[in-house]
């Protein structure tokens, strides 16, 4: 699943399945191709960034965004 973000736009973030999501702000894509956490945003870089509108039920809890 490929999103288009914005800059400054909310997500949720996480570096893998067992972490729970949690709210960032999205500042750019590290395109280079050897880039682990290619999503860059205010807190760290990440390895899944989502956009917080439409998966709010996601925050704070572990599951995929096709299981929601």
């Amino acid at each position: 699943m490929t999103h288009q973000f914005t800059f400054l736009q909310e997500v949720l973030v996480r570096n893998k399945e067992t972490e729970t999501w949690f709210q960032d702000y999205f500042f750019f894509i590290n395109d280079d191709k050897d880039a682990d956490r290619p999503f860059v945003c205010v807190g760290m870089a990440y390895k899944q960034c989502i956009p917080l509108e439409g998966n709010e039920h996601l925050l704070g809890i572990t599951k995929d965004v096709e299981e929601g």
